[in-house]
């Protein structure tokens, strides 16, 4: 399918394509998500019956959807300790390394005691009917629930984060022993213990 731009709406066009120049302090838009940012951008600029100004104002409202999907994580972050953010977040758990395109919502989270290995871990929650909380889910869970972070590690292993030279790491939320509340990152190869708990939603 051809689309015919025009000079309005084809700068528009290109506004979301160099998206990284644009918005230099977000994360780049995953591909798939990208395409998708695009192909509404194009029906928009070859609809007939909008103006130039109205196409620019549907294209501003795309723009500021696309950089809230890759600022998820980074928002979760800045949380205000006074409305239950963390003390200290591990710099390395960004929306890059942990790329989040929906607002996580905490309808069904609970937390499930579950000992063993991530893959062991992960089949077990299958077989309960259950996934595993991705890392936004996990920081918006404590933010909401600090107290429950008080007494054990709560952990994501929905994702991994592969750092430079293989090693790779799960995020896990932990209160160290001046009971200050921090969001870390822990080793992946390494087992769940009795005393951790894996927070996980429904199928």
């Amino acid at each position: 399918m051809t689309f015919l731009l025009d000079k309005t709406s084809f700068f528009c066009y290109n506004i979301l394509v160099s998206f990284q120049s644009q918005f230099p302090q977000s994360p780049p838009v995953p591909e798939h998500h990208m395409d998708s940012f695009l192909s509404r951008i194009a029906v928009i600029a070859n609809n007939t019956e909008l103006s130039s100004d109205a196409k620019i104002e549907q294209i501003k409202a795309i723009l500021a959807e696309a950089t809230a999907a890759t600022s998820i994580i980074t928002r979760l972050v800045a949380t205000p300790k006074s409305e239950g953010g963390y003390d200290w977040v591990n710099p390395s758990i960004t929306d890059v390394n942990f790329q989040t395109t929906a607002e996580p919502s905490l309808e069904g989270a609970r937390l499930d005691k579950i000992v063993g290995s991530r893959t062991a871990v992960l089949a077990e929650l299958n077989r309960l009917g259950r996934r595993a909380a991705t890392v936004a889910e996990l920081l918006l869970y404590g933010i909401k629930n600090p107290e429950e972070q008080r007494k054990y590690w709560i952990y994501a292993l929905a994702q991994v984060w592969s750092f430079p030279g293989g090693r790779e790491f799960v995020a896990v939320l932990d209160v160290d022993d001046g009971g200050r509340r921090d969001a870390i990152l822990y080793d992946a190869s390494r087992d769940v213990y009795a005393y951790d708990r894996v927070l996980s939603f429904p199928q």
